[in-house]
């Protein structure tokens, strides 16, 4: 049975400490803590870290650290080599320059970290979400199975990755075509300006596209159970869909034809949304 503990360590700083019943510390939160002073790593067998608001300057190597979340910690330059992390999430720290070899990583989220100009080695990463981030290193990970890409204007495509499973592209405005991808599942792009083409995969079942104005044709998708489509101008029509089992379509005012079992029914649903 876990209980919650509270330290107080110094002035300005909360520290909330999660044990286990045999006494092993878990989880380490730091809360606007204003200072330098090195007893804020008193304990060296944190597994899960959340710092936030902090002056911290540095994070050590911490040998069990399993989870690390940093937010808005103004100071901190570089995250060193963690041998044991699984998940890393770094928001709004615009100091950090480096992140460090983390081949036990599998999951990294980056959000408004907008100076990061090298990472190390992560072999095992299999989930990325970025923002405003450079993608063209992180890309050549072949264990990839879910990636999410918010306001990137620099990347240009998405190469085959043969595990990915999972696309989430949004403000990706230099991006014009999704290219075959045999096991992707999800799909999804809003407002991404330039892109024009989906390529036919074989394994897609839900596919949301919001504001591309410039996808002219949904090609045939054999296993598509979901799609769902709001303010694409230059779709006209749906090929047959033989598995599609839920279907929206919004704002799509050049819209004419769909081929499906229930066409009557879907047209009328279509003409009904596009008045309002």
């Amino acid at each position: 049975m876990c209980e919650l503990y509270t330290l107080k360590l110094k002035r300005n700083v909360f520290a909330y400490i999660k044990r286990s019943s045999n006494d092993k510390i878990l989880t380490k939160e730091i809360y606007d803590y204003y200072g330098e002073d090195e007893s804020v790593w008193l304990y060296k067998l944190w597994s899960n870290i959340y710092i936030k608001n902090s002056e911290i300057i540095r994070i050590p190597k911490l040998n069990q650290l399993k989870s690390l979340k940093i937010y808005k910690c103004k100071k901190i330059e570089s995250i060193p080599e963690l041998k044991q992390l699984s998940s890393l999430i770094l928001l709004y720290c615009n100091k950090i320059e480096r992140i460090g070899e983390m081949n036990t990583l599998t999951s990294l989220k980056i959000k408004g970290c907008n100076n990061i100009k090298t990472v190390g080695e992560m072999k095992r990463l299999t989930k990325v979400s970025l923002d405003n981030y450079k993608m063209s290193d992180m890309l050549k990970l072949n264990n990839l199975t879910s990636i999410k890409i918010h306001g990137d204007n620099e990347i240009i495509q998405i190469p085959k990755l043969n595990h990915l499973t999972r696309i989430d592209l949004h403000l990706c405005n230099e991006i014009k075509e999704i290219i075959e991808h045999k096991q992707l599942i999800s799909l999804r792009i809003l407002y991404c300006d330039k892109m024009e083409r989906i390529a036919k995969m074989r394994n897609l079942k839900c596919l949301k596209i919001m504001g591309c104005d410039n996808i002219k044709i949904i090609p045939k998708l054999k296993c598509l159970t979901l799609l769902y489509l709001n303010r694409c101008e230059s779709i006209k029509e749906i090929p047959e869909l033989k598995c599609l089992t839920n279907l929206v379509i919004t704002k799509c005012g050049k819209m004419k034809t769909i081929e499906s079992i229930n066409k009557k029914e879907i047209m009328e649903y279509i003409r009904s949304i596009n008045e309002i």
